[in-house]
């Protein structure tokens, strides 16, 4: 695997001006979705053609979940099988925050929090 981080997630207080703030800089088309997990967030996501970027990501806004300022962005490291990582973090001084969790044809996802405080995502197709 040449690139191990696979996915990014910016929270967001209003996702309609962080769409704006982000395609006017970027010049980069962001297509509004449904959460992948069924969550009830309202997202929208930045370009998933791999090929061309070789990683996605989206904006999400969750009013069950205040923004804090300077912490809202999750990095999702690829694995074969997020539970195998996941196990391994808590073994080496990490914390499990959201086991593994269904996002349905795009695969599965857990989070951790890494040795120093640090929000870290797992992604795996299994």
């Amino acid at each position: 695997m040449s690139n191990p981080v696979s996915w990014f997630e910016i929270h967001v207080e209003n996702l309609q001006r962080a769409k704006t703030f982000y395609q006017a800089v970027f010049q980069l088309p962001l297509t509004d979705g449904d959460c992948p997990s069924g969550e009830k967030m309202s997202v929208c996501f930045f370009s998933t053609d791999y090929a061309q970027y070789g990683i996605g990501g989206m904006l999400y806004e969750d009013k069950d979940f205040p923004v804090v300022r300077g912490n809202n962005f999750t990095l999702f490291f690829a694995c074969e099988d997020c539970t195998v990582e996941a196990e391994r973090a808590v073994k080496f001084g990490g914390k499990l925050l959201q086991g593994k969790t269904s996002i349905g044809d795009e695969g599965f996802y857990a989070v951790i929090e890494d040795s120093e405080g640090n929000r870290i995502g797992l992604h795996s197709m299994q």
